[in-house]
């Protein structure tokens, strides 16, 4: 499922045996990183095309122990760098293609 600009984005990020695993609802793509929970979110997100910097965490009241939540306002990541190499994908692409574009170009799952 991709994301239309528009619709919010809740990732859950759970600890299980000191690694960080990610999880979107509505897609199946995962991250899992060893360094933090904020750091899975981000990677899930560049995985499925969203710009990692918007991800804001959110309160853990109610949630177990190890247990994470972040969201994303749904926007898609594009190239905000002065160069043609996207600092987000590495790929090079102007800033009216997104992500997800460019890969998809390269022939890359997006």
């Amino acid at each position: 499922m991709q994301t239309d600009n528009t619709s919010p984005i809740t990732i859950s990020v759970r600890q299980s045996t000191g690694t960080y695993i990610a999880k979107a609802n509505g897609h199946k793509a995962t991250a899992s990183c060893t360094t933090g929970p904020i750091q899975a979110a981000e990677s899930l997100a560049r995985k499925i095309g969203l710009a990692p910097s918007m991800i804001q965490e959110q309160q853990r009241d109610g949630l177990g122990y190890g247990c994470s939540r972040f969201t994303h306002p749904g926007e898609l990541a594009t190239n905000t760098s002065d160069s043609a190499h996207c600092t987000n994908c590495g790929i090079c692409h102007t800033r009216t293609e997104t992500c997800i574009e460019a890969k998809a170009r390269f022939g890359g799952a997006a």
